[in-house]
């Protein structure tokens, strides 16, 4: 089956709102997983026949892992996403499980989107609609009332254009085949059949920044026995993100330079020369909150000049 490629910049822009939905019809909150196994149920799922069947599969996974963020704006995950760029270009990105759910409400503009991401890193022979090297993403929305779910791969590739460093994101065409139908603009659809990757990346060099603090919790026995015997879906290890810090440290004003002021430090690659006794070497440095105690960061204050009468 021949594929599709599209090439993504590390700036990235907004997609505009699909033709059957917009922004306000979109709920806030992202959905769970009980969420998409009631619409499997229903039907009221748009979904490409393969992403369908691969979405059954997710239902029925116990060893999936969970992944709550925050609230997150749109130019902060695009921030952390042109880093992602860096990372994958040196082959220093990597997912944290084989499969993962982001769970995040994101401002598009002034309207709140809950996305869950649905991440399989490399092959997989139970989700084979979504196989391929890289990061193969799956994005569910839930708008009027039913779940949207469209499906693409970030591949380990990166090209230079003349725009700056751009991504590689695939296509199947089970997936322009299935949402032709319902966008026809070919732009807006590459927009959005793209969004999931590229929220994808940004959302996980915010996971690795140093100082964002995290909670890992196991899943619950009692409850799980119980969803076990009613046919429900296995609650999984969940992590809870906490970004309002991060929200803080790279809000303007917080400041990007190495100062007493808590603000973030970027993530990089630090690139080694060689030398006599070793080869050259690339080290990924993750993006860090500096000058942050453990407390959510003050707002920024400034120094005002007395002036004498």
């Amino acid at each position: 089956m021949k594929n599709e490629d599209f090439l993504l910049h590390g700036a990235g822009r907004a997609p505009r709102a699909p033709q059957r939905y917009t922004t306000k019809d979109v709920s806030p909150a992202p959905p769970t997983i009980d969420d998409i196994a009631d619409a499997l149920k229903s039907g009221k799922l748009y979904a490409s026949p393969q992403i369908t069947a691969a979405l059954k599969v997710v239902v029925r996974m116990g060893d999936r892992e969970l992944f709550n963020f925050g609230p997150l704006t749109l130019d902060t995950v695009r921030e952390a996403q042109r880093e992602a760029i860096d990372f994958v270009s040196h082959g220093h990105f990597v997912m944290p499980y084989p499969v993962c759910m982001y769970r995040s409400s994101i401002k598009y503009d002034n309207a709140d989107v809950g996305s869950t991401l649905i991440t399989v890193t490399g092959n997989s022979k139970e989700l084979a609609p979504t196989g391929g090297e890289g990061v193969a993403v799956i994005r569910v929305i839930k708008a009027s009332g039913v779940l949207f779910a469209m499906h693409c791969i970030a591949t380990e590739k990166t090209q230079l254009q003349k725009d700056g460093l751009a991504i590689q994101i695939e296509i199947r065409d089970h997936e322009i085949n299935y949402w032709d139908e319902y966008l026809a603009d070919k732009d807006e659809m590459q927009w959005q059949l793209t969004e999931g990757a590229l929220c994808m990346l940004g959302m996980t060099m915010i996971l690795n920044t140093k100082g964002v603090l995290k909670e890992r919790s196991p899943p619950p026995v009692k409850p799980n026995k119980i969803r076990a015997k009613q046919g429900r879906p296995l609650l999984s290890y969940v992590t809870r993100v906490y970004t309002n810090v991060y929200n803080q440290s790279v809000a303007p004003g917080t400041g990007t330079h190495a100062s007493p002021r808590p603000h973030r430090r970027r993530a990089h690659v630090r690139h080694y020369a060689a030398t006599e006794t070793r080869e050259a070497y690339n080290l990924p440095i993750a993006a860090m909150l500096v000058n942050w105690d453990g407390r959510p960061l003050e707002a920024r204050k400034e120094y005002r000049v007395p002036v004498k009468k």
